[in-house]
């Protein structure tokens, strides 16, 4: 009995061990970040979140013990090899999770979850994020770091399993001993509440409390609680007060100012930029000489400066530009085929008029199931990297911003008109390689960041210094505008709203000519562009709730920032931050933009549920 229950004490010691190693190299990833924290508070994440270190162990302990139940009755020897064969494995899972925890956390500020792991399943999209030299150096790394794993095993947790030893009774007393403490362990303790993510809450510093979370017992609950979509888990008024403040907030009575010259069904082309932040476009208060280009093009435009993406990937932003759809902090519509299916698209609209449809992409259609969704809300013809020669294929990602752009120009030189064309660009993404020279040649991330940006930037000069020598030029409304903003290049806070600020612009021969060089203060979301499209071109925008016609001057003006832990509310006076993890309390929990956040991501969830 003695060598059993030793067996089960130095299991919660070994993986305890294992997940503080990791945690030492989380924090050691994110040291940047941590320059100004007190060395106590850095310390002491390391310890803060034991709670769940311990149920996780415990989870983990589960089929050891189901395991060493056959030990009352013999068979020693295989019972021991299949509990090593179990003990490696989940340690090369851990492993694989734990890394992968760190470098998602640096891209997406947030621990693994249900979403990132919805990525992983799409290996092919995720390498592509990555150089050649990264890839080959975190698989060395993966491999020394198993080696070290396996050694501590076989050292320190296999010879207490081959120790173990005793009676029958004894193996029976163990194994009634051992069975409780289990339970207690995985509830955490033997407190009302079974532990939740709160246990590891101790600083004011968001970093160092997702630190001391234990990544794979966060991991299991935002699974499981991914994976019920028929309950609203933002649950916080009665749905007819909540639907009261959302109408408020939507109300428009004043009529739009009108934007566009008395034109017969113009063509629209709607460019969505990869990742293109406002920190790097000039007249938005950005860095100068990253996007020239684009610069250059806003003096003939309407260009939005408060814009901001309600999501933090492509996908979210797909829908969003183009159905007028927020996007939600725990799912992603477009990845529901049943739901995507249903909403309403700018294509539709367009396509039901008589307009030829098109969407371009220099990279894999099935990536989050964009095929489904484009194909199901009217887009007649859907190219991506399949349309392109080996030779252009020289982007991790695909088919680089040049070559797609160009053949979207060819294309639309026979295409009839009147036609909504759009295309996705995809150079300004991990790991920002390009296939022409730069100002910007400094290795360092933000360099290389910019660096991306100025070559897609390049493109649409020479796109549209083309552009301008077709016919249908004259008669062509041309949006740009990004899918999210990003971190870089000043490495803002995942916190800070000014990390989704994202550009818009409008321009073409049919916009009118007083507002040729304005600016449009208005703040507002990228799924504001249908309402404020289509009523432009006297199109009914009422399949589009969730969108509002931004030349209408607004009472409540807003934008909705959604992330997998909190959303933002910024309105006139800044920025409300709404924590759904119960790990803070907002200070602006009493006020009315506070109430107003939550409001609509009550109905907006209700929403989605509804699909």
């Amino acid at each position: 009995m003695k060598q059993t229950l030793s067996f089960f004490l130095k299991h919660y010691l070994f993986w305890i061990l294992i997940f503080i190693g990791f945690r030492t190299l989380f924090l050691l990833s994110q040291s940047p970040s941590l320059s100004d924290a007190p060395f106590t508070e850095i310390l002491l994440a390391l310890f803060a979140g034991i709670q769940l270190d311990i149920s996780t162990a415990s989870y983990f302990a589960i089929i050891p013990f189901l395991v060493s139940i056959g030990l009352i009755w013999g068979g020693d020897r295989v019972i021991f090899k299949i509990l090593k064969g179990y003990y490696l494995i989940i340690l090369f899972i851990t492993m694989i999770l734990s890394v992968g925890n760190i470098i998602i956390y640096k891209y997406w500020g947030t621990l693994l979850n249900s979403r990132g792991l919805a990525y992983a399943l799409q290996p092919a999209e995720m390498l592509a994020s990555v150089t050649n030299f990264q890839l080959a150096t975190g698989i060395i790394l993966l491999i020394f770091i198993f080696y070290i794993l396996r050694k501590a095993y076989l050292a320190f947790l296999h010879p207490a399993i081959a120790e173990i030893n005793g009676t029958q009774l004894h193996r029976i007393a163990a194994t009634v001993i051992a069975l409780p403490l289990i339970v207690i362990g995985i509830r955490g303790g033997l407190q009302l509440i079974p532990v939740n993510e709160s246990a590891a809450v101790f600083s004011s510093r968001k970093i160092l409390n997702e630190a001391a979370t234990n990544n794979l017992w966060y991991l299991g609950h935002n699974l499981k609680q991914a994976g019920t979509t028929n309950k609203n888990p933002y649950q916080w008024f009665s749905d007819e007060e909540s639907k009261q403040i959302v109408a408020r907030i939507y109300s428009q009575e004043n009529a739009a100012d009108k934007i566009f010259n008395p034109v017969s069904k113009p063509n629209v082309v709607l460019i969505l930029l990869e990742s293109w932040t406002a920190d790097i476009i000039e007249p938005l208060g950005g860095i100068a000489g990253v996007t020239p280009n684009f610069s250059k093009l806003s003096n003939d435009g309407m260009l939005f400066t408060a814009i901001y993406s309600s999501g933090f990937r492509t996908d979210q932003a797909l829908v969003s530009a183009l159905s007028g759809y927020p996007s939600q902090p725990n799912n992603s519509i477009i990845r529901f085929p049943a739901k995507a299916s249903q909403l309403p698209s700018m294509a539709n609209v367009f396509s039901k008029d008589g307009y030829q449809t098109s969407f371009y992409y220099g990279g894999e259609l099935g990536f989050a199931n964009m095929f489904n969704y484009l194909s199901a809300t009217g887009f007649n013809k859907i190219t991506g990297k399949e349309a392109f020669e080996d030779e252009v294929m020289n982007s991790k990602w695909g088919a680089h911003d040049e070559a797609v752009l160009n053949l979207q120009l060819s294309d639309l030189r026979t295409a009839k008109q009147p036609f909504f064309s759009t295309l996705l660009t995809l150079s300004t993404h991990e790991p920002f390689e390009v296939p022409v020279q730069t100002p910007f040649n400094d290795p360092s991330e933000p360099e290389l960041f910019k660096k991306s940006a100025w070559y897609t930037d390049y493109c649409l000069g020479k796109y549209f210094a083309q552009a301008k020598n077709e016919l249908w030029y004259a008669n062509t409304i041309f949006i740009l505008v990004a899918d999210h903003g990003h971190r870089l290049p000043l490495n803002r806070s995942f916190d800070n709203p000014l990390i989704r600020r994202i550009p818009m612009l409008i321009f073409g021969n049919p916009l009118k000519q007083e507002l040729i060089g304005t600016k449009v203060d208005a703040i507002g979301n990228q799924n504001d562009l249908p309402a404020t499209l289509l009523s432009a071109l006297n199109y009914s925008h009422n399949e589009f709730p969730w969108s509002r016609n931004l030349m209408v001057k607004s009472q409540n003006p807003f934008a909705y920032l959604s992330l997998d832990y909190a959303i933002s509310w910024v309105h006139p006076k800044g920025n409300t931050m709404v924590r759904l993890d119960s790990k803070e309390v907002s200070v602006s929990a009493d006020s009315v933009e506070y109430k107003t956040a939550k409001a609509y991501l009550q109905q907006l969830y209700k929403s989605f549920l509804s699909f």
